[in-house]
């Protein structure tokens, strides 16, 4: 597990693949889907990542200067655009929802999974139970 200072630098990178890499750029772009169901694979989707766990990470390690500072860079040395999730930390909730308890990862079946794609903010495809 990263340390507690880093989950929510970590969990704002993996909620800006979600909207990024939708699976709309092409073949070769796969969709990528933050979920809480790692067997829940709908055709072209790369399930990654607890989403339940990462909004946790989100709320209880907020954006601090260094992250600014890092995405400010990002932008203007090599991707020539930011991270939302950075600038507006409070898109996440708006997006993804507020954090879920706790789930048990040792199921074999996760309590709300499913495999439904939701129109999100600007209709960015998000994959969640909000």
């Amino acid at each position: 597990m990263p340390p507690a200072n880093m989950r929510g630098d970590l969990a704002r990178a993996l909620l800006y693949m979600d909207v990024r890499y939708d699976g709309d750029e092409g073949e070769n772009v796969p969709d990528l889907v933050l979920t809480d169901c790692p067997s829940d694979s709908g055709e072209g989707a790369t399930n990654m990542g607890f989403l339940s766990d990462l909004l946790r990470w989100h709320a209880s390690d907020p954006v601090d200067n260094q992250e600014r500072i890092r995405n400010e860079k990002i932008c203007s040395r090599y991707q020539g655009n930011r991270n939302m999730f950075v600038d507006f930390p409070e898109m996440v909730e708006k997006i993804f929802g507020e954090p879920a308890v706790a789930i048990d990862k040792t199921a074999h079946v996760y309590p709300g999974c499913f495999s439904e794609h939701h129109e999100g903010v600007g209709g960015l495809r998000i994959n969640s139970k909000y």
